[in-house]
């Protein structure tokens, strides 16, 4: 029914799980509202550039996706929300940076991903989840999405350094995700994000840790992973309000010998 409905006014594209292969050009029409061609076997998207002016929401998550037409998103000015997770491209194309009206941005799984353009431009943004990527650096004018709220970069083995101090423009943010990296989150820079709600981060030793725990953030926070040491398994654990100590000498520096706990901890492991 609810198919039918939206097959005129609003009109939405709704083929999930239906073994789609491609969609023809002649498909996205321009009075299309909502796409969702989720869980298909579509490995390519049109050359020409769909113009899909009404489109908000555009879902293609977990299709063996190649790659992107440089122009693809050329007429898809008010896109709000984008889906790409679960596929195989390497890139996204130039033209994501013009979607000035997108709130949320998921590229989960893109195991192939290893190059993001510019988001400077994408001060809309509300939510950007882009884990399980080949990224070897936080994306280009990440610090200029000041609505930003949830910010996921989590399980980016290839993920060397986190620039923490472009997040304190962010007043926004209340989920900082960056655990399961090899980068290193510093509490002072952390500590200018007074709406954070959940951090799950690597800290860089013990002293960082107690300094964190300490804090009025860490008191506020309602869910949280901290991790101190550079073993990545210890991210596996799904328990919150976790903290994981890799005790070793170097993690210690000079003249300290305290190692301060959250009150709320439920799970410690060394």
């Amino acid at each position: 029914m609810a198919l039918k409905i939206t097959s005129t006014s609003p009109r939405f594209m709704a083929k999930d799980g239906k073994g789609l292969e491609g969609v023809p050009y002649e498909d996205w029409s321009e009075d299309l509202e909502r796409v969702s061609l989720m869980y298909n076997k579509i490995e390519e998207l049109p050359f020409r550039p769909p113009i899909c002016p009404r489109l908000t929401t555009l879902l293609l998550g977990y299709n063996p996706l190649l790659r992107i037409p440089v122009s693809f998103f050329a007429y898809m000015h008010h896109l709000n929300v984008l889906d790409l997770s679960g596929t195989y491209i390497e890139s996204l194309p130039d033209s994501i940076s013009r979607l000035v009206n997108l709130h949320t941005l998921l590229l989960k799984d893109c195991v192939r991903l290893k190059y993001v353009p510019s988001l400077e431009k994408l001060k809309a943004l509300k939510e950007l989840k882009l884990k399980r990527s080949q990224i070897e650096e936080v994306p280009q004018g990440i610090e200029e999405l000041v609505n930003l709220k949830n910010l996921d970069l989590s399980w980016n083995n290839s993920l060397q350094t986190f620039p923490c101090w472009k997040l304190c423009r962010l007043s926004q943010l209340q989920c900082v995700r960056i655990d399961a990296t090899r980068a290193k989150a510093l509490t002072k820079e952390l500590l200018c994000l007074r709406q954070l709600k959940v951090l799950r981060a690597h800290l860089l030793n013990v002293q960082e840790l107690t300094s964190h725990v300490m804090s009025q953030q860490c008191q506020s926070l309602e869910n949280y992973r901290l991790i101190v040491g550079n073993d990545l398994e210890y991210a596996i654990s799904t328990m919150e309000n976790e903290v994981h100590d890799n005790v070793e000498s170097v993690l210690f520096e000079s003249g300290i010998d305290l190692l301060v706990l959250p009150r709320s901890i439920a799970f410690f492991e060394i």
